[in-house]
């Protein structure tokens, strides 16, 4: 593929994701004060600056946990923050640039070498200090204080040209080996629809096809190619992607507890529901209920408002959001990465036939009943153990 025809790829997924930073302003109106628009701005840079921090800081928790417990070695845990991180630069980088406030000049984007996210990686220390030095900054418009604040938090060693961003990101999946691959490639496909790269997510998603992605990681790349397809105006091909999402989480109990552990994907199913897809929309988001059984309430909601005919935005749901920030998400699939390095030795997993919707409930509620005796016996040893 051309360089023209990467940049051209690489500006529209930049574009998306300035649109995606100024859609509280769309919603406003095009009437707002300028002193208001920078106001929204500063808020949505907010947002990205703490879910970077809160990323750090479950990193350091997370090396400590794989030093104290040995799983997978600090180099899982590391390329994964680091690829959290580079997403988590960009949209700081595009959050910025769309405040048309700074431009990074080119000598700091010339201090983008690839580089060991062992040695380079910021403390949350160190990130934590600088965020408020940027907000500072920010405040009084003193661009120079905005940029040495960028370098401190990492932003522009993580992400010193954008354009370029998703070649250096390929380059740390590539770091994962055997099936524990298809954790950051999934993760990339994501992304990469998030911006509206839709070639990118499509050539993600197929080489994560090849490792045989099952339960979270398929749900996943379902929900890409659902967009993919969407994008491309095959709305009866992203309705049976929606489907197979869901199909993905319910294979067994322990696919229906492996996805309920993370926050459902409802981008696909919001795109639906602008495109009318009112009644699959509404099946799916029943299924969800036998998955995320915890969110039952929030979903009976929406199933409502749906029925009633009014305008909604799952992703904007105050639930989902604590469980959508990168430093949750890290944790999750570390493990899961993890867990696919330990058997990747092995002969990829054979496919099972899927159990009825009876037979996955009654599995959850006996693994639920494993977990609660596991947890009594725990603490019944933790009580006797103050005891002498």
């Amino acid at each position: 593929m051309s360089y023209m025809v990467l940049r051209t790829w690489s500006i529209t997924g930049k574009c998306a994701w300035q649109s995606s930073c100024r859609s509280t302003l769309r919603q406003a109106g095009d009437n707002v004060p300028c002193q208001n628009r920078a106001i929204m701005n500063e808020l949505g840079l907010q947002t990205e600056v703490a879910s970077f921090e809160g990323l750090f800081k479950s990193y350091e928790s997370l090396l400590k946990m794989s030093e104290r417990l040995y799983i997978g070695g600090n180099q899982m845990v590391c390329t994964l923050c680091e690829l959290y991180a580079m997403m988590g630069a960009y949209r700081i980088r595009v959050c910025i640039d769309s405040t048309d406030e700074i431009e990074i000049a080119p000598d700091h984007e010339k201090t983008g070498n690839q580089f060991s996210a062992q040695h380079r990686l910021p403390s949350h220390e160190a990130v934590q200090k600088a965020a408020r030095e940027l907000f500072v900054a920010v405040s009084t418009v003193d661009k120079a204080g905005m940029l040495r604040a960028l370098e401190e938090m990492g932003v522009l060693a993580l992400c010193p040209i954008p354009e370029q961003q998703f070649s250096r990101m390929e380059l740390v999946a590539g770091c994962v080996t055997g099936r524990a691959r298809l954790v950051p490639l999934v993760e990339l496909s994501f992304f990469a629809a998030e911006l509206g790269d839709y070639w990118r997510a499509t050539k993600y998603a197929l080489e994560a096809r090849a490792f045989d992605p099952s339960a979270w990681e398929l749900y996943k790349v379902c929900v890409v190619e659902g967009l993919v397809a969407l994008n491309a105006g095959k709305i009866g091909e992203a309705v049976q992607c929606l489907s197979r999402s869901m199909s993905a989480c319910q294979t067994d109990e322990y696919a229906s507890v492996e996805c309920s552990v993370r926050a459902p994907l409802l981008v696909l199913a919001e795109k639906l529901l602008e495109r009318g897809e009112r009644v699959e929309v509404l099946r799916h988001l029943l299924q969800c209920q036998d998955v995320w059984q915890f969110l039952r309430p929030q979903i009976e909601e929406w199933i409502t408002v749906i029925e009633r005919g009014e305008r909604l935005e799952f992703q904007a749901a105050e639930c989902l959001l604590p469980m959508n920030q990168p430093s949750v998400r890290l944790k999750a699939q570390w493990m899961s990465a993890c867990s696919l390095q330990e058997g990747s030795e092995s002969t990829a997993p054979k496919s099972t036939t899927p159990k009825s919707r009876a037979a996955v409930l009654a599995g959850r509620e006996r693994l639920r009943a494993v977990y609660r005796r596991y947890k009594d016996e725990a603490l019944r040893h933790e009580l006797g153990r103050s005891d002498t």
